[in-house]
């Protein structure tokens, strides 16, 4: 489907399947950092309703970079074990 230019992909559901949840996690296809739009519709027992207009965007999660090596010391009060890092 395009809307105003816009390639849509659909995430879950189709017009011969069922999607009962009220939560979905997409991981295939998703760039780190992009911004993607979403829209929604509803499925009853007479069909699947219109698209809803693009109503709010959604910033894909990216890995985040590697840490320093972290620095391990003593704390001399209690004995423990203090772990450092940026």
């Amino acid at each position: 489907m395009k809307f105003g230019g816009t390639t849509w992909l659909e995430a879950c559901g189709d017009a011969t399947g069922s999607y009962l949840g009220t939560s979905y996690t997409i991981t295939k296809d998703i760039e780190g950092g992009a911004t993607y739009l979403v829209q929604v519709r509803a499925k009853n027992i007479w069909g699947w309703g219109a698209y809803s207009q693009p109503s709010f965007q959604i910033l894909a999660a990216a890995a985040p970079s590697r840490v320093d090596i972290p620095v391990t010391s003593i704390d001399a009060t209690t004995g423990g074990v203090k772990i450092e890092w940026k």
